[in-house]
């Protein structure tokens, strides 16, 4: 048998730009590993004004790269977020929902104008992603995901695959430090990080873009020196108000650095597992909720530990690159048949 052409559909082809990017770069290498040609197709930036205005650009940019995958002949196509409404096609599709850009929007509308996250977020990037999974089917990346899609889409996800990170084999070092690791966006809940770490007299590490005289920012880390930075902090202060399966909270509970987060996206997964880590949990927009988890991880309760090191254990076991390899493999073998 021939090993099939499989398409990708990817925001950039930077794959250090974002989540997304990134897990395109990990599905390319997974899937060419097991012999199939894979490539990433990223779309060109939008033309037309008018769609932007309305958030409607995506649609533009997916229709626009037909020409292009069609003199490629997939017999797979993979779209990812709300990237994948391609109209009549030969090829088999399968789209990837990293969340809902409408419970994305309602999260991030501070700072926001009323036209930006209602018509561009909810109308216009809703649309393009409700579009997206009409013929397809359709993963999510959490079971809040796909609790997601159909609450707000009337979509059943046909398979949750949770991402997946590169495990350290060494995950005991001396730890010290609070870090923050992403953009510093209000619904990521920067802000609080940086309110949290002056509250407590500790310095914040921020590996992300920008630059806040508040923190010590390591601007863009690669792989290697995000797993040493997670290997070395004691603490990710991370009070997101929206997440799907956030890589970063994957690292570093698998590289044995506590996560203090809410619970939203993947966590509540985790918490079903591992209960006892609501220890380290806070609720969304509520610095003072953070306080205590903050302080039991600094020193280093004997109960909160206990909970870090089963959640470390968990995550491990059930978020490891080579599950993420298999549950993939599986699925595009289904559709190769």
């Amino acid at each position: 048998m021939q090993p099939p052409n499989i398409a990708i559909i990817s925001p950039s082809l930077n794959h250090t730009a974002g989540g997304v990017e990134m897990f395109c770069s990990m599905l390319a290498e997974v899937l060419t590993e097991n012999g199939a040609n894979v490539r990433i197709f990223s779309p060109r930036r939008p033309k037309s004004r008018i769609l932007a205005k309305f958030g409607l650009s995506h649609l533009q940019q997916t229709l626009s790269m037909r020409r292009e995958l069609r003199h490629w002949e997939p017999q797979i196509v993979v779209s990812n977020g709300t990237l994948g409404f391609f109209g009549r096609n030969t090829w088999k599709h399968i789209h990837v929902f990293h969340g809902t850009m409408v419970a994305h929007s309602l999260s991030d509308r501070v700072g926001r104008s009323f036209k930006d996250w209602l018509i561009k977020g909810i109308f216009g990037g809703g649309l393009s992603e409700a579009m997206s999974g009409i013929g397809a089917t359709r993963v999510a990346v959490s079971q809040s995901c796909a609790a997601e899609l159909k609450k707000y889409y009337g979509y059943r996800a046909h398979q949750v695959i949770p991402n997946g990170v590169r495990l350290n084999s060494d995950v005991e070092q001396i730890r010290e430090g609070l870090i923050f690791v992403g953009r510093r966006e209000s619904r990521k809940g920067y802000e609080m990080a940086v309110e949290l770490a002056m509250a407590v007299k500790q310095s914040l590490s921020v590996a992300g873009p920008g630059d806040d005289p508040r923190t010590r920012n390591l601007g863009v880390l690669d792989e290697t020196e995000l797993q040493e930075l997670y290997s070395r902090s004691k603490a990710m202060v991370f009070p997101s108000n929206y997440e799907a399966c956030s890589f970063a909270v994957l690292e570093a509970l698998t590289n044995g650095c506590a996560v203090i987060t809410t619970k939203v996206g993947w966590i509540p997964e985790l918490l079903s597992a591992v209960p006892e880590y609501e220890r380290l949990i806070g609720q969304r927009n509520n610095q003072a909720s953070f306080e205590l988890p903050l302080q039991r991880v600094l020193s280093g309760d004997a109960a909160t530990m206990s909970a870090l090191e089963a959640a470390v254990s968990w995550t491990r076991e059930n978020n490891s690159f080579e599950r993420f390899s298999r549950e993939w493999t599986d699925l595009i073998n289904e559709h190769n048949d």
